[in-house]
C-alpha cells in the first residue's frame, strides 16, 4: 500500500509517538521511511548576516543529530531509510519534498492544540493536512512515544520533553 513514508521531524522527543507509527507502518509495508528536517527560514530572516549564517549551522547541526537519531531508529527495525535536510517555510517544504520524492505517506505528530493557542501558534501539521494530496497521519504526542525513544537510543536526561509540549500529551 505505502512504498515511501515521510516523517518530518524537529527534534523534540515529543515525536516519538509518530516515529513508533512510522516505523510500524513502514514494516507492515515494507516501505522505505523518509525522515525529512526543514530549517525554518523565517527564524532568522531579520537577523544580520553573519548572525544569520551562525543561525543556519546551529540548525543544521541540530537538523543532522534529528534526522540521524530516527535514522538509527529505522535501522534497529530493519526498514530502509533516507534523511533530508531542507531550508525554506516547513508545511511548504514538506508538501514539495513529498511531491518531488513520490510519498504515499506523511507521518506526523500533532500537540492537540484547539482553539485561540492554535490560532495564535498556528500549525504546521494542520497546513500539510489541509494541502496534501497525500494521505497524512496524525499521532497525537504522548509520554509513550517520549519513552519510545528514549529506550531505542538510551537516551534519558537530554530528551526530556519541553515544559511547553507537556501540557498537551496524554
Amino acid at each position: 500500500m505505502y512504498d515511501n513514508i515521510l516523517i518530518p521531524t524537529d527534534g523534540s522527543p515529543g515525536i516519538g509517538s509518530a516515529v513508533e507509527q512510522c516505523m510500524m507502518q513502514a514494516k507492515q509495508n515494507d516501505a522505505t521511511v523518509h525522515v525529512l528536517y526543514i530549517i525554518d527560514s523565517r527564524t532568522h530572516i531579520m537577523l544580520p548576516d553573519v548572525t544569520q549564517k551562525r543561525v543556519v549551522e546551529l540548525l543544521r547541526e541540530e537538523g543532522h543529530r534529528a534526522v540521524e537519531h530516527i535514522r538509527t531508529i529505522a535501522k534497529e527495525h530493519d526498514i530502509e531509510c533516507v534523511t533530508a535536510l531542507k531550508q525554506g517555510v516547513p508545511h511548504e517544504a514538506i508538501l514539495t519534498y513529498a511531491q518531488d520524492q513520490g510519498i504515499d505517506l506523511i507521518v506526523m505528530g500533532t500537540h492537540g492544540r484547539s482553539g485561540e493557542k492554535k490560532r495564535v501558534l498556528g500549525s504546521v501539521t494542520e497546513e500539510v493536512v489541509r494541502n496534501a494530496s497525500i494521505p497524512v497521519m496524525t499521532v497525537r504526542l504522548t509520554k509513550k512515544g517520549v519513552q519510545f525513544l528514549q529506550l531505542e537510543n538510551d537516551e534519558s536526561e537530554d530528551d526530556q520533553l519541553p515544559e511547553e509540549q507537556q501540557r498537551y500529551i496524554g
